[in-house]
């Protein structure tokens, strides 16, 4: 089976989060990267998160095309984190 690699591009995700800080308020961002197979509760977390969003179209030329884009719901890794952190 191949490997897929996902990956977030950092420097993408430091800007975003410096749009957010007010001035005077510093960020301090730790990257690293997990095995989530180590981490069977995270990795239980980011599955029930993971949603996709899919766009179909038809073309002028008649040809059809869907985009598809994955990604993370915040409020509900957020709130499955949660409960995993209860049920210890």
């Amino acid at each position: 089976m191949p490997l897929c690699i996902l990956h977030i591009f950092l420097e993408v995700y430091i800007f975003q989060v410096k749009k957010m800080v007010h001035p005077g308020q510093e960020v301090i961002i730790i990257s690293g990267s997990h095995a989530l197979h180590q981490h069977e509760k995270l990795a239980v977390a980011v599955s029930k998160a993971t949603r996709s969003h899919s766009l179909h179209e038809t073309k002028s030329d008649g040809r059809f095309h869907v985009r598809t884009k994955t990604y993370l719901d915040g409020a509900i890794l957020k709130e499955v984190c949660w409960i995993l952190a209860l049920s210890k």
